[in-house]
């Protein structure tokens, strides 16, 4: 027969036990959710980078062709817009 200081160690290792099993599920909720967060972020700044990067590649190809209605020499509009050569003559 246990004695009740042992019964009590059984008990109080079960409730450390239960706690750090707790803790545990405590611990990989947050770190999902914080994991979850970051990337999240991170797929809306590419997401946002793909946009502006869009945006000014259409605003030289708009620029580009405005130049070249005014018959500017190609390689002056590829110096202004950034745009190849090629990009250019295929406006």
């Amino acid at each position: 027969m246990l004695s009740s200081f042992c019964k009590s160690a059984i008990i109080a290792g079960i409730k450390v036990s239960i706690l750090n099993e707790e803790l545990n599920r405590y611990e990989a909720k947050i770190k999902y959710e914080r994991d979850l967060r970051y990337w999240t972020e991170c797929y809306a700044e590419m997401k946002y980078n793909e946009a502006r990067e869009k945006g000014a590649q259409q605003k030289a190809i708009e620029t580009a062709k405005s130049m070249k209605s005014e018959n500017m020499p190609v390689n002056t509009i590829a110096r202004f817009t950034g745009l190849s050569i090629e990009e250019i003559e295929k406006l």
